[in-house]
């Protein structure tokens, strides 16, 4: 009998090793999803006030974005991970 209950004490510990660790795994993979929603959620929120433009405002920007020259070359920044662009002219 206590050799019964010291084999069933061994598989209870493994299996909650095991199950404390997945579970470990998912709380560490979870909290790294919510920093890149919110580092997501931050550049998206950048990107409506300082470049996107809006009708209401008369095609400026919440920020108060600057116009750039009329003549000169192009140049082009990526936000967004390449998604959107912004265009501005050299000086």
């Amino acid at each position: 009998m206590v050799r019964f209950v010291r084999l069933c004490f061994g598989m209870l510990v493994r299996l909650f090793r095991g199950r404390q660790s997945l579970l470990l795994e998912n709380l560490a993979l979870r909290q790294q999803l919510v920093m890149l929603k919110r580092r997501l959620l931050l550049q998206y929120l950048r990107y409506h006030h300082e470049d996107r433009t809006h009708l209401g405002l008369e095609k400026g920007t919440p920020g108060g974005r600057i116009r750039s020259e009329a003549s000169g070359r192009v140049l082009s920044q990526k936000r967004f991970g390449g998604l959107h662009h912004r265009y501005n002219r050299a000086a």
